[in-house]
């Protein structure tokens, strides 16, 4: 079940409910059951804002709009608050107005008690419901409704008590409304009190932290983060430091590999936005006489093996790259031709002398190369030709 369909099972539920309460309240002189009646017509009202809202924040993103529409489901959570700031001072107001005036009529039998606790099941069953796919899909406006329904559950069974004790003291009634009134009220402050906050564009400090880890995973140095929560769904903006000698092509590469692993590994992460802040001079990748030890990788060799950076089918434009065309050749004849993934790659770190290395390379040819690592692969011995 989406979040789509719950308002309209709730708004069919109530329209039911609100039919047969106000029917009975008439019939049974009841101002109780009436008032439960359009309390119920009052919850039709908030599923079906919900609902709009929930539909509205689906939309794509336009000219005029270009951060999306995901706030229409915090607008609509608010709207649904003010509903229940409403129900609740209607609901005080009206058990005040029965104490002073002690107006306490109503006939009851068994059919309207029979009424009332259904209405108590059923609430509380959308209450649960709507709070659990609200709280999964991060819809504000949902989780607003299901607050609103929990208010009518406990506004219903204040009422069936009320109902059942009038028998022996009519005041009863009137207290519990009055009770039920204020905490509808404590409700909406604390609901009202979220929604502002997302309004505001409060930070998400939670995926943040995700964001910050995923950096220090990838080796990107960042240098300022800053996030804003817009309905269920973060914005973040960054800025990392890159080696001022990184190339312009290989950053905006670096850009683009860092947004697409940003959003893939963080669902609610809309939208990024990163800069680049230069830093020094680069920092060398190896160092000493590479006397580093590593694990051979890739295929077995059959012959002089000749390497050239890639990326997406075709030929890469610097030497530290995601994957290389590992070719092997023998008495001038090539025997042997694979895209090998480059185990050391990181985004920043392109770490092409460690694959090098590890794979046994006799040649390596690249569009670009670094000063530091052309020295590398002198020294290890390496045949470079720059195409």
């Amino acid at each position: 079940m989406n979040k789509e369909t719950v308002p309209i099972i709730s708004i069919i539920s109530n329209f039911v409910l609100c039919l047969l309460k106000v029917g009975l309240g008439i019939t049974a002189k009841s101002s109780a059951l009436i008032a439960e009646g359009l309390h119920s017509a009052i919850d039709i009202v908030s599923s079906f804002i919900a609902f709009l809202g929930i539909k509205v924040a689906k939309k794509k993103p336009t000219k005029i709009h270009p951060y999306g529409w995901a706030r229409a489901e915090v607008l609509a959570g608010f709207v649904v608050t003010i509903f229940l700031a409403v129900a609740g001072l209607g609901i005080i107001w009206e058990a005040i107005e029965k104490i002073l005036k002690g107006d306490h009529e109503a006939e009851i039998t068994f059919l309207p008690l029979l009424i009332m606790g259904i209405s108590v099941f059923s609430n509380e069953i959308l209450a649960r419901l709507k709070i659990k796919i609200g709280q999964r899909e991060e819809s504000f406006a949902l989780i607003a409704d299901g607050k609103h329904s929990r208010v009518d559950v406990l506004s219903s069974a204040g009422v069936l008590i009320g109902l059942w004790l009038t028998r022996f003291n009519p005041v009863i009634d009137s207290l519990t409304a009055f009770l039920v009134g204020v905490y509808v009220l404590w409700e909406t402050f604390i609901l009202g009190k979220e929604i502002t906050e997302n309004l505001l564009d409060v930070a998400d400090l939670e995926t943040e932290e995700e964001i910050k880890k995923i950096c220090q995973k990838e080796q990107i140095e960042l240098s300022s983060l800053k996030t804003r929560k817009i309905g269920p769904l973060t914005f973040a903006e960054l800025e990392v430091s890159l080696p001022a000698e990184v190339k312009i092509s290989r950053a905006d590469d670096l850009i683009s590999e860092l947004q697409a692993t940003l959003i893939n590994q963080i669902a609610r992460l809309e939208y990024v936005v990163i800069q680049i802040k230069g830093k020094g001079r680069r920092s060398r990748m190896i160092r000493g006489k590479c006397a580093e030890i590593l694990e051979r990788i890739g295929p077995k060799k059959k012959g002089f093996r000749v390497i050239i950076p890639y990326r997406d089918d075709k030929p890469y434009d610097d030497f530290g790259a995601p994957e290389y065309l590992v070719t092997d050749f023998k008495n001038g004849k090539e025997v042997y031709k694979e895209v090998v993934n480059n185990p050391y790659y990181k985004i920043g770190r392109g770490h092409g002398v460690r694959f090098s290395q590890a794979v046994q390379a006799d040649e390596v040819k690249t569009i670009n190369i670094g000063e530091n690592a052309k020295k590398a692969l002198e020294k290890l011995k390496i045949k470079l030709e720059i195409t």
